[in-house]
């Protein structure tokens, strides 16, 4: 069953629609982006939430995770990261990481990718994303996340398509950077669970 990641969520209102309409994660930027929390924000969405869902820490380098891991106390349950942090001396997320990578066009070798990890078709399309990961349908049911370019109006076919452990949305779900569109959330999460 395809799992459900609402990313780039930044009030409270957000956050709440996000988890009643039944996403399975919700993420918080942690880098600059216009979806970016402060720590402030980020300890008001995960306490309006409380310990009911999953929430993740997305971080594009690694001085903003390790700026993160000295000034806040704020427990997540996973880091979404866009480099290599298995070196990195910083607090570990409660559950676990999610490595994340650009899937510029470019072909990876999807059977040696670390697991879970969202692959990241923002700066490709979804052509391209059907053409690498069809030979790969294994692998990507197992921990792989899909993420760029999806909306409600196409997350149900991907989902029948190539039946990824999860999807991942935030541009698709928004009225404006950083202000999702509760109409748009509740439709993106209702037709990945009709596709599943």
């Amino acid at each position: 069953m395809t799992k459900i990641k609402i990313c780039g969520v930044t009030s409270i209102e957000d956050a709440e629609v996000c988890v009643d309409a039944g996403t399975d994660f919700l993420g918080f930027v942690l880098s600059d982006s216009p979806r970016r929390v402060n720590y402030v924000q980020l300890g008001r969405l995960q306490k309006a939430v409380g310990r009911s869902i999953p929430c993740v820490g997305v971080f594009a380098n690694e001085s903003d995770l390790a700026d993160f891991s000295q000034n806040c106390d704020i427990e997540l349950d996973y880091y979404q990261v866009y480099f290599d942090a298995t070196t990195l001396d910083v607090r570990r997320p409660k559950a676990g990481w999610i490595r994340a990578i650009w899937m510029n066009g470019d072909s990876h070798n999807l059977s040696r990718i670390p697991l879970p990890t969202l692959l990241d078709f923002k700066r490709s399309d979804l052509t391209k994303m059907r053409e690498q990961l069809a030979p790969h349908r294994d692998a990507v049911g197992n921990a792989v996340i899909l993420a760029g370019r999806l909306s409600p109006d196409n997350v149900g076919t991907i989902v029948r398509e190539l039946a990824p452990w999860g999807v991942d949305v935030a541009r698709g779900t928004e009225a404006a950077p950083g202000k999702k569109d509760h109409q748009l959330v509740r439709r993106f999460i209702e037709n990945v669970k009709n596709a599943r």
